[in-house]
């Protein structure tokens, strides 16, 4: 299932509401962004935040599985819990841990 504009509008919404966030659209989906920093993708009317070790335990504490795509699930984002969503204080924190994991996962990858 695509993302629905109705979605894409109200996750925009609340993200830009926490952060100066801009999103993109993209295969069907969408990429967020904090500044120059990809850091949230939204697919099938959900969204997933980039984890690494700084900050994959605050999703698994609270059930949130990984984005799977083409049946193969990916070890750098998990489900942003709905709550979070719904809490803008709660919600500018989750998004720079995310951020702060994107940057140093791109690191990573230079090296």
């Amino acid at each position: 299932m695509p993302l629905t504009p109705e979605y894409y509008a109200a996750t925009l919404e609340a993200l830009s509401c926490a952060r100066p966030v801009i999103a993109r659209k993209m295969f069907g989906g969408a990429g967020y962004y904090l500044g120059d920093v990809f850091f949230a993708i939204a697919d099938d009317d959900r969204l997933y935040f980039k984890v690494d070790s700084g900050n994959l335990e605050d999703y698994e504490a609270r059930g949130m599985g990984p984005w799977v795509l083409d049946g193969k699930p990916s070890l750098n984002y998990r489900e942003l819990p709905s709550e979070v969503l719904l809490n803008r204080a709660e919600l500018g924190n989750w998004i720079d841990a995310s951020a702060t994991a994107a940057v140093r996962l791109k690191g990573k990858r230079k090296k």
